[in-house]
């Protein structure tokens, strides 16, 4: 019988391409940080591309792993794990920067995404650049949907690349759950 993909080894996979991707971002982000004439259509299109490259990583990761191919549900499990862990440290990070207390804490977490998360990160900075000239609280919904963005949008373009490369599972026949003499 075929070995199974499980979630676990879905997850782990994604770690890694994800990890990779964001020493690339960091990388290049810190290097186009440092040019002062470096402007938000610049920024925009390192965004695009850092987020079309998860599709590769996970049908990369996908064929090195020989991952089979998920069900449905399967596949939203594994990019609701991911996203959620992502949503809880974006919405969390921010949801600690209101008050005075644990402010330092939220502002840490979401800083530590620039390493650990680049692409995300700078989908974020390109939405604050967006919304510091919104008045009053008009800029809510376009950070929270930023945030949101960030957190999904990695997952379940990795996922997607990694349905491409995938093997189909194999069907259990009816002589294949007997045991032969």
């Amino acid at each position: 019988m075929a070995k199974h993909t499980s979630l676990r080894a879905r997850f782990l996979g994604f770690a890694g391409g994800h990890f990779v991707l964001s020493a690339l971002g960091a990388t290049v982000a810190f290097a186009l940080f440092g040019a002062a004439e470096a402007g938000a259509g610049l920024l925009g299109a390192l965004v695009a591309l850092l987020m079309l490259l998860y599709a590769p990583a996970g049908a990369f990761t996908a064929f090195l792993m020989e991952w089979e191919r998920p069900t449905a549900r399967e596949w939203l499990r594994a990019v609701a794990l991911t996203g959620g862990i992502a949503c809880l440290w974006g919405f969390g990070g921010f949801a600690l920067c209101l008050t005075e207390a644990t402010s330092l804490l939220g502002f840490c977490l979401l800083m530590s995404t620039a390493f650990l998360a680049s692409p995300s990160f700078c989908l974020m900075f390109l939405v604050v650049l967006q919304v510091l000239d919104l008045p009053g609280l008009t800029w809510a919904p376009t950070w929270f949907l930023g945030i949101l963005a960030a957190a999904l949008l990695p997952p379940v373009l990795f996922f997607t690349g990694a349905l491409f490369v995938s093997r189909k599972q194999p069907q259990m026949g009816l002589d294949e759950g007997r045991a032969t003499p």
